[in-house]
């Protein structure tokens, strides 16, 4: 996929949101119908992030639209039933009366934007606990490590299974994963990794990266293509030590992202 403008992150925003408040479910019960986890149907619906292209295909598919739709400005004009209908029954009305209509519309927008105010003023931000780095002369773990506190506008008693959290600190991994972000971790032992996207702890440093096992050898990998891979020998020696957990999801933060 081509790099997404903030317009046209908007512009999906709008639509997505539009295609979902139709199926008259929320966006928990749209995430379980559709198989995708809770946090990225939050993700899209908040314009955090912006599907991938498999998933745009699912959603397309879902809805019995195309893809383009999601990023089409005008898309509610030629496919919204009450739109035609409105345009139609004003165009038989007299000058009085579209000049009443006209108003009451006007009325009723100046009252949908007040309630969007009072809604935004009573967005709940819930605390959420997270690691900050990989404490000094530990060298391989997250055990005993700082905390700090960020906040999201989501119940944290609405994630899956997950051992702990982190912040993600760079731009290596973006447009999928951006500064200021949390990750969840789950220790899920080691395997013939071939590119999923973990957490790595090397020694006394950290990675957030896409992880391939090659001969004597494991390939980091970042999806910013402005990074250079990342190579280190494995098995390693008796020196090194390295522990790597699997990232089970992601979010933004209130903090960071708004």
């Amino acid at each position: 996929m081509t790099k997404i403008t903030l317009e046209q992150r908007e512009i999906f925003k709008v639509n997505f949101r539009h295609y979902v408040t139709n199926t008259d479910m929320t966006t928990k019960k749209f995430a379980e119908d559709l198989d995708y986890s809770y946090t990225s149907v939050r993700n899209w619906w908040n314009g955090d992030r912006i599907p991938q292209k498999k998933a745009l295909e699912d959603l397309a598919d879902y809805f019995n639209i195309t893809v383009d739709d999601f990023f089409s400005d005008n898309t509610f004009d030629e496919k919204d039933p009450l739109a035609s209908e409105l345009a139609m029954n004003f165009s038989k009305l007299n000058v009085e009366n579209k000049k009443k209509i006209i108003q009451k519309t006007l009325d009723l927008l100046a009252n949908q934007e007040n309630s969007k105010d009072v809604l935004s003023e009573r967005i709940v931000a819930y605390p959420f606990e997270y690691r900050t780095k990989v404490a000094a002369g530990l060298g391989y773990g997250y055990d005993d490590l700082d905390s700090d506190i960020a906040y999201i506008n989501f119940d944290p008693d609405e994630l899956g299974r997950y051992d702990f959290a982190t912040m993600v600190s760079g731009d290596s991994m973006e447009p999928e994963y951006h500064d200021g972000d949390i990750v969840l971790l789950r220790d899920l032992g080691f395997k013939n990794f071939s590119g999923e996207v973990v957490v790595i702890v090397i020694n006394d440093k950290s990675f957030l990266k896409k992880v391939y096992l090659e001969k004597n050898q494991l390939r980091l990998v970042s999806i910013n293509k402005k990074y250079d891979d990342i190579l280190f020998d494995f098995p390693p020696d008796e020196d090194t030590h390295i522990k790597i957990f699997s990232v089970v999801d992601s979010f933004a933060t209130l903090k960071t992202r708004y």
